[in-house]
Order: structure tokens, then sequence, then C-alpha cells
């Protein structure tokens, strides 16, 4: 939405191109600075390098769409044969689906009052914990590393 308030939406949708009018080189800077400000800290690793908005949006749909397509697939396929699902029965399924090593954001979400589960607030917990782990391990891989050269 904030895109399309700024009339920049066009620039996450096609890849600009060296011969794209001083305009529309204008606007992808624009929409790239609104794309900056608007992900989380743990989450601009996905666009370093990127030089395009349309670049940047590409790396984080990749990143973010296949962590749940697999689980919302199955949710579709339920509901199209007549299951009724309420959100917290999806969240329920969700994380009772989750590897072992999920178990200590499992446990805290779990604590939680029912009503505060929404569907997207759990995705969002869940992909900020798997981008902990993933900085601690490389954090862990580079101290290792430099151990390992002294």
């Amino acid at each position: 939405m904030i895109l399309d308030q700024y009339e920049v939406k066009q620039c996450i949708e096609k890849k600009i191109e060296d011969n794209d009018t001083a305009d529309a080189k204008k606007n992808d800077k624009k929409c790239k600075s609104i794309l900056v400000q608007c992900i989380a800290n743990t989450h601009l690793e996905y666009i370093k390098g990127k030089n395009t908005a349309y670049e940047m949006w590409t790396a984080l749909k990749t990143v973010f769409e296949k962590h749940f397509l697999k689980f919302e697939e199955v949710v579709r396929e339920l509901k199209s044969v007549g299951a009724t699902l309420e959100d917290i029965d999806i969240v329920c399924h969700l994380l009772l689906t989750l590897p072992k090593n999920f178990d200590p954001i499992v446990t805290a979400l779990e604590t939680m009052d029912a009503d505060k589960l929404k569907l997207e607030f759990v995705k969002g917990k869940l992909l900020d914990y798997e981008m902990k782990r993933r900085h601690e391990v490389t954090e862990a891989c580079d101290t290792t590393a430099k151990i390992t050269r002294l």
C-alpha cells in the first residue's frame, strides 16, 4: 500500500533497464528507499547487493514465500474438501509440524493467549526465530574461523 501511495509499485513488478527514463530510475531509487525502511533490520541481509527495487522484492519473496507454501497448500486442500478450520486450528497444526529445533519459540507462542495467535503473527515470529538462528550459526562459524586462523 505504501508503494502505491508513493506511486512506485511498478518498480517491484518490472525490472528497471539501462535505457529507462530518468523518472523511472528516480522512482526505483525511491522504491528501494521505502523497502529498506520497511524491512526489519534482521532481514536486510536478504537484499544486500541487490541493485534495483525489483531485485530486492524478488529476493524477499524467494525467502519468505518458500517457508510456508507447502503448509498453506495442505490447508487449502483441507478447506477445499469441506474442512472447517479456524485460525487457531491452523496455527496449532503449524506449530505441531515444526522440527524440534523450533521448540523454544513454539513453547513461547503456546504461552500466549489463543486470541492473540493469529496465523500471520505466528508466521512472522517463526521467520524471525529462524533468522536469529541462522545469524547465530553464521556468527559461530565466523568466530571458529577467526580462532582457527590464530
